[in-house]
């Protein structure tokens, strides 16, 4: 439900949500990279079809896709190059 709550900046078309726009942006590719980064380091490793072990492998797969997604909307969440 978090994760929810912190895309409505970007996607609500609302003027008062925009100057929020790229803050949620970076708020939620660093949680992301947090989860993952946990993940490896104090993680259920084993890969069992038949235990929850292997939901860890399919979460970190789908952020790592969400991941990419965001990659894609980078150079709108840069900030300007100043031109002389």
């Amino acid at each position: 439900m978090g994760r929810w709550r912190c895309w409505q900046p970007i996607f609500l078309p609302l003027q008062v949500l925009k100057k929020y726009r790229a803050v949620t942006y970076w708020t939620i590719v660093g949680y992301t990279l947090l989860t993952i980064v946990l993940w490896i380091i104090l993680g259920d490793k084993t890969f069992r079809f038949e235990t929850t072990s292997a939901l860890g492998y399919y979460a970190k797969t789908a952020e790592t896709f969400l991941l990419v997604f965001l990659g894609h909307d980078l150079p709108r969440y840069l900030p300007a190059k100043t031109r002389n």
